[in-house]
């Protein structure tokens, strides 16, 4: 029985709707952990505002992560469909981010340093202004690769870069 040799494109096309399942999957799990340590919702306690929104601001460099690496093996693979989603759950998360969350979580932010102990001061200082600029950047990135998936994901502007017309060999220029 001799072994069969796939070339390396067949074997991405074998391989990259395992890695897009794991990679959903992953997302999802993530998403489900926040939204049960979230539980029972109290948006009226500072603290309880302030410690959610340090853990989605916490959470957002995986899932950039995550949905860069599903937008690129759906890119690799041509799956237009499940770009378009990595870019649009890109664009709802960067956009979540740096809008509500961000200015939310620095008000807070102001409320509960006041709240700390005089010796804590300055590393809640300095965890919340990295926390809150790093997510903001990131945000601002996922909201511009979410842009640049979607763009990637049309098929005719895929199909209109790959025609075109070339050098024909060997045929004169016609008179106009």
């Amino acid at each position: 029985m001799s072994p069969v040799f796939l070339n390396p494109a067949a074997r991405t096309q074998m391989l990259a709707p395992a890695v897009i399942v794991v990679l959903c999957t992953i997302l999802a799990i993530g998403a489900s952990s926040l939204i049960v340590t979230w539980y029972p919702y109290s948006f009226s306690d500072t603290q309880w505002r302030f410690t959610a929104a340090a853990q989605l601001l916490s959470a957002v460099p995986q899932m950039a992560f995550l949905l860069t690496m599903l937008a690129l093996s759906a890119v690799l693979t041509g799956y237009f469909t499940v770009l378009r989603w990595a870019a649009i759950l890109s664009v709802v998360i960067g956009v979540l981010v740096v809008f509500p969350v961000v200015p939310l979580f620095a008000l807070d932010f102001l409320t509960g340093r006041h709240m700390q102990r005089t010796d804590d001061i300055g590393r809640f200082t300095r965890e919340g202004l990295r926390l809150g600029a790093t997510a903001g950047a990131l945000g601002l990135a996922m909201i511009w690769a979410g842009r640049r998936a979607w763009l990637a994901s049309i098929r005719d502007l895929n199909e209109m870069t790959e025609q075109g017309y070339g050098l024909i060999v060997g045929q004169e220029e016609s008179a106009k």
